[in-house]
């Protein structure tokens, strides 16, 4: 929004959704002072809409009122690293965009307790071969979430749209996470409806249950 506009956001969880450009000036202060932003109310997500990069600053969704999640819309440059800043309690964290874009995501939360919650949805785009066999697909994501306890990951994907032929079957997506560096974590739960692949590493001493039975994918 236009620096002095109010937006209120509804009931539920309102997605406030910017480009790269967009988000350094509403959060490089200048003439979006803190009395300006405090005219954004309702919003839980923030929503960066272009690819992130290694040079990106951290994108800190404390710099509105009442935003505690994260969604990197159009994923991350391959090979790269982002951080997202200050998420919230019980915040969620959603990888999606192009299955090209995977780079790495390091997602810290605001206050660190011994039981911090965090959801991560992977949502990747595929296509489906739309045929009349199951064809599998895969997507990669690295997410560092040093501070977390308990994770719940949503493994789906984001479909694009077909006009199915005769005895369509659906496709599957895999949905391989790496969790390296996060090794404060006791719990990790997986729903979702594609399969996630998912391998504990040596440092993750803490870890003592893996619960896949609410997952639909296999």
């Amino acid at each position: 929004p236009a620096a002095g506009t109010t937006l209120t956001a509804g009931d539920g969880t309102d997605t406030l959704a910017m480009n790269k450009t967009a988000y350094a000036t509403v959060a490089g202060g200048g003439t979006y002072t803190a009395a300006i932003l405090a005219k954004i109310t309702g919003c839980e997500v923030l929503s960066i809409t272009d690819v992130l990069a290694t040079a990106d600053a951290a994108y800190d969704v404390s710099k509105i009122a009442g935003i505690t999640s994260f969604k990197a819309a159009a994923g991350i440059t391959n090979g790269a690293t982002a951080i997202v800043s200050n998420l919230g309690v019980n915040s969620t964290v959603e990888l999606a965009g192009a299955d090209t874009a995977i780079g790495n995501l390091t997602a810290n939360l605001k206050t660190d307790t011994t039981a911090d919650t965090m959801t991560l949805k992977l949502n990747r785009e595929y296509i489906d071969d739309n045929n009349a066999t199951i064809g599998a697909h895969a997507a990669s994501h690295t997410v560092v979430a040093a501070t977390v306890e308990t994770l719940n990951v949503v493994s789906t994907g984001n479909m694009a749209t077909i006009t199915p032929v005769a005895g369509y079957k659906a496709d599957l997506v895999t949905n391989t996470l790496t969790l390296d560096g996060s090794n404060a974590l006791t719990s990790v739960v997986v729903s979702g409806n594609q399969a996630l692949s998912f391998a504990s590493t040596a440092a993750m001493t803490k870890l003592a249950t893996i619960d896949g039975s609410s997952n639909t994918g296999g």
